[in-house]
């Protein structure tokens, strides 16, 4: 499992500088198109990068209840799909029948 390599926030910036500079004289309209919205969100992005935030948590729960929902189709109520997702993403371990500890 390789790791990434961690930058200083003042470096991550000047990268983050230098494609947009790259960016904008690039002639694929795309990249031009990315550069012109990073710029105009441009504080909202130093400010993740400077204080390391990221929404990975919250997509990957977003996921991961997408799919209990695609495999609980049918069920009869929401309720069935709620018990679901807590069992699974709620750190709940109820005892089950059976089980001899």
């Amino acid at each position: 499992m390789s790791t990434r390599p961690q930058v200083s926030h003042e470096h991550a910036i000047g990268l983050l500088e230098g494609w947009l500079a790259w960016a904008r004289r690039c002639r694929l309209q795309p990249f031009v198109k990315l550069a012109k919205r990073i710029t105009e969100q441009r504080a909202r992005v130093e400010a993740a990068v400077a204080h390391k935030l990221s929404n990975a948590r919250v997509e990957q729960a977003n996921t991961q209840i997408r799919l209990i929902m695609r495999r609980g189709f049918g069920f009869r109520s929401p309720d069935a799909v709620i018990a679901l997702a807590m069992l699974s993403l709620g750190g709940l371990c109820p005892p089950l029948p059976g089980r001899f500890t």
